[in-house]
């Protein structure tokens, strides 16, 4: 290779806003809107974390809004740190479409023995509730990206 000189056309970036877009954005939230109302239930799919002023999607209503959207979830990279002190896990989920597989949103979740005082004193004893409170948190939120309902 020499000093060649390499044109690149620019690509214009086509958003597609439109007033059909807006129009079927609007209805597409119209109807989730819908969906939380009648489906979802304050203190089981979701509600108010101690401390934050927003309610929170809980794992109930994540799986709900999967079955909603025709949506899975897989686990693509776990992270554990266990000593006789401490335990932490990381994990990364994906939330894909079951119809073609492709990924649409993935979100990291941890949770360490330091989050709670009891847990501090016998962190193996706890490991198994701190994994899974990792994976539900990247769970919701990458459930809460796919779906577009982080507002809700």
């Amino acid at each position: 290779m020499g000093n060649e000189v390499v044109v690149v056309k620019e690509a214009s970036l086509q958003v597609g806003i439109n007033a059909s877009a807006i129009s079927a954005m609007t209805e597409q939230i119209a109807l989730l809107k819908q969906f939380i109302s009648s489906q979802l239930k304050d203190g089981e799919d979701y509600g108010r974390v101690p401390g934050s002023v927003k309610p929170s999607l809980w794992k109930p209503g994540a799986e709900k809004l999967k079955r909603l959207f025709n949506l899975g979830d897989r686990i693509l990279e776990v992270k554990a740190t266990s000593t006789k002190d401490f335990v932490k896990y990381y994990y990364v989920l994906e939330v894909f479409s079951l119809q073609t597989g492709v990924g649409i949103s993935q979100c990291a979740g941890g949770c360490s023995s330091a989050e709670k005082a009891n847990w501090s004193k016998d962190p193996q004893k706890h490991e198994n509730s701190i994994s899974k409170i990792s994976q539900k948190r990247g769970l919701v939120g990458a459930v809460i990206v796919a779906t577009n309902a982080s507002d809700f």
